[in-house]
């Protein structure tokens, strides 16, 4: 086909194509287009109305804020209302909120949103708040509701009066009546929390409860007037606490044997599992509670200015420090008494799964011990420093008490450098150091030595080294049984003694010294390697080399003589109630009434008093009574006639050069009669030739 050709077929086709398009227009009724809505009139203060819109407000290439609404109304004072509407904002690091209202007022620039009825905040974060109103500052980036709020946020839910949420600090406040619960693990337990006011810092990681703070945890209870909680990096679980202003914790779950806690202010400080407290310290008046020994029982309290704790894995205190007004109160458990310590300072030592093995006191230290709130401790003691051992149930075992202790039970005090008490056996034992030795006075009895030792469940003493005692008479001192001086002492003079050792028992009155023993009083004085006092039954025993110097009173009453009569032996044995000192194994007496030798001596006291009233000599007897010498088997002096019966088989009597013999011989100290076998004898034969010497005195 030639070019010609197509083209008229084109142009054949166009034309029939047009007459076609004319005829359907022509032959065809025509349509109505549908009629436009009505147009309602805007109010007279509404300038303007947009209905399903949106606006966005950005910074660069940054997305700030981005409103979506069903409708927005206009009004002439500038004023812009949005109805259901949600606002969108966006933070630097891509952070972002929503927030959804029934109704909601758009400030110029869409600087501020003031939003009415079910205001709903949901962050990135997990964050969900809702309240009756709300407003919004877009350049501040804070929200705020003045009314009733509620707040959830993963395990955490809560409510309160007055809200705040800062995005770009990621920080939410509940400013009144703040009430909160968080939902724990098996492991953990549950949280409730109500405070004045609450805050949650999530980029900070902290939560601050203000006004009258108080959380509640399985076990636990913590209050205070404000309370900070640091959360750990990773997670919601405390790092640390701070408790500020009357700050209680109560409670043992977590805190091993800690039952309470109160301060002025509280820090605690958490193991990295959330869960274990590791440290604690507390501030002004001070105090914590321990637990009881057993279920129902008081438990130990220590109370100071300040106190720090470290804490085992456990929640046992591995160690402790305390100062300032410090009084620990140990209560009574079993047997044991109540004790109390108050010091300066506090340092204390222990282990996991043990607790508290030592405490060391230091500083003007006061111990008490016994009495109740109506009675006074039975017993005190004062040191420069206590160190108190403790059982594995916490109770005190041991306390050693060191730089010049005195120590009072009673009637009992004892002062020395050092002291040990030994709770368990009811013991103290005294300790001393160079120029200063302990020193013991009970019901008129004062020792000195080297070392005490102390029953103090009687009174019991026992001393060595060096000792030095002073005893008053027993009539003027108190204790049990009786108290009677042995008639061989004055009973209205204390008694001094010295000796190696020395034992004291108060139950039974007995005093015993050993060791280069001696007891004086006055001119009287006893020495020997042991001497006993028993002053239940006034007896006096000594033994061992004995040696005495005795200041009885002279025949008729007249008082003691000018020189005292010496008595030795092996042995001395003084019975009071027989009123008679027996010395024995070599005995020797030499005083006014002579001289005297034999196996036994016994000295015979009158019975109302302190006058030699005879004298008796067994066994191998020598006398020499004024150079007259007399030997035999027994010897009975008579202090009242000063008279001498000598028996034996035979005797021997010696005057001068003259020699007399006989069974029985009584002979007069001061007269110069003489009676053989009963019969008187002014002269007898002499023995011998030659010149006479007397024999020498």
């Amino acid at each position: 086909m030639r070019s010609w050709q197509r083209r008229g077929r084109l142009i054949a086709g166009a034309v029939a194509l047009g007459v076609a398009v004319s005829a359907y227009w022509l032959t065809s009724a025509r349509r109505t287009p549908p009629p436009a809505p009505p147009v309602t009139p805007l109010a007279p203060t509404v300038t303007a109305r947009v209905t399903a819109g949106e606006a966005e407000q950005t910074s660069g290439q940054r997305q700030d804020f981005a409103l979506e609404f069903r409708e927005q109304v206009q009004y002439s004072d500038g004023r812009s209302v949005a109805h259901d509407l949600t606002a969108t904002v966006t933070r630097p690091g891509n952070r972002r909120f929503v927030i959804t209202a029934k109704e909601g007022t758009v400030g110029p620039g869409q600087a501020s949103l003031d939003m009415n009825g079910d205001v709903r905040l949901q962050a990135a974060d997990g964050l969900v708040a809702t309240t009756p109103t709300a407003s919004y500052s877009n350049g501040e980036g804070i929200l705020r509701a003045p009314g009733p709020v509620t707040f959830e946020r993963g395990k955490t839910r809560g409510s309160g009066v007055g809200f705040t949420y800062d995005k770009q600090r990621d920080t939410m406040w509940v400013l009144d009546k703040a009430v909160a619960h968080v939902a724990g693990s098996d492991t953990t337990g549950d949280m409730d929390v109500t405070a004045g006011a609450f805050g949650e810092a999530r980029r900070d990681r902290y939560i601050r409860l203000e006004r009258q703070a108080h959380v509640t945890r399985p076990g636990q209870t913590f209050a205070a007037d404000d309370m900070m909680v640091y959360l750990l990096p990773d997670r919601d679980e405390p790092d640390a606490m701070e408790l500020r202003g009357r700050a209680r914790i109560s409670g043992g779950t977590g805190f091993g044997s800690l039952r309470a806690m109160e301060a002025r202010d509280i820090n605690l400080d958490y193991a990295d599992d959330g869960r274990t407290i590791q440290h604690v310290t507390l501030s002004g008046k001070a105090s914590i509670t321990l637990a009881g020994a057993a279920p129902g029982q008081p438990g130990q309290r220590l109370a100071a200015e300040f106190v720090d704790l470290a804490l085992g894995p456990d929640g046992a205190i591995t160690n402790l420090v305390a100062r300032e007004r410090l009084q620990v109160t140990l209560p009574a458990a079993g047997s044991a008494p109540a004790r109390t310590v108050r010091a300066d300072e506090l340092t204390g030592d222990g282990a996991a799964g043990a607790g508290l093995t030592a405490m060391r006191f230091s500083g003007n230290v006061d111990f008490l011990e016994g009495g109740t709130a109506r009675t006074p401790p039975t017993r005190l003691a004062k040191s420069a420093t206590l160190t108190l051992a403790l059982s594995a149930a916490g109770a005190p075992e041991r306390a050693n008490f060191g730089g010049d202790t005195i120590f009072e039970d009673g009637s009992l005090r004892a002062t020395a450098a050092e002291a040990r008490y030994l709770m368990a056996e009811d013991r103290l034992v005294l300790v001393g150091k160079p120029g200063t030795a302990p020193r013991v006075t009970d019901t008129g009895l004062q020792v000195e030595a080297t070392d005490i030792a102390i029953g103090l469940a009687t009174n019991a003493v026992s001393a060595s080294g060096a000792v030095a005692s002073v005893m008053q008479p027993a009539a003027t001192r108190g204790g049990t049984g009786t108290a009677r001086t042995p008639a061989l002492l004055a009973d209205d003079q204390p008694l001094f003694a010295s000796a190696a050792a020395f034992e004291y028992d108060s139950q039974a009155r007995k005093a015993t010294y050993t060791g280069r023993a001696r007891l004086w009083q006055g001119a009287t004085d006893i020495r020997a390697e042991s001497v006993t006092l028993d002053e239940q039954r006034g007896d006096l025993t000594a033994t061992g080399g004995v040696t005495s110097t005795l200041n009885l009173a002279a025949a008729g009453g007249a008082g003691a003589p000018s020189r005292g009569t010496i008595a030795r032996g092996q042995t001395l044995r003084y019975d009071d109630a027989a009123r008679t000192a027996v010395y024995t194994t070599g005995a020797q007496m030499s005083g006014p009434q002579g001289d005297l030798k034999a196996d036994r001596i016994a000295l015979v006291l009158a019975s109302a008093t302190r006058t030699l009233e005879r004298i008796d000599g067994d066994g191998a007897v020598e006398a020499r009574v004024a150079a007259r010498d007399a030997r035999g088997a027994k010897l009975v002096y008579h202090a009242g006639d000063e008279r001498y019966v000598l028996t034996g088989s035979p005797v021997r009597f010696t005057e001068a050069c003259r020699v007399t013999t006989g069974r029985t011989l009584t002979f007069f100290g001061t007269a110069g009669k003489l009676i053989v076998d009963g019969n008187e004898a002014a002269r007898t034969v002499t023995t011998g030739g030659g010149a006479c010497v007397p024999p020498p005195p």
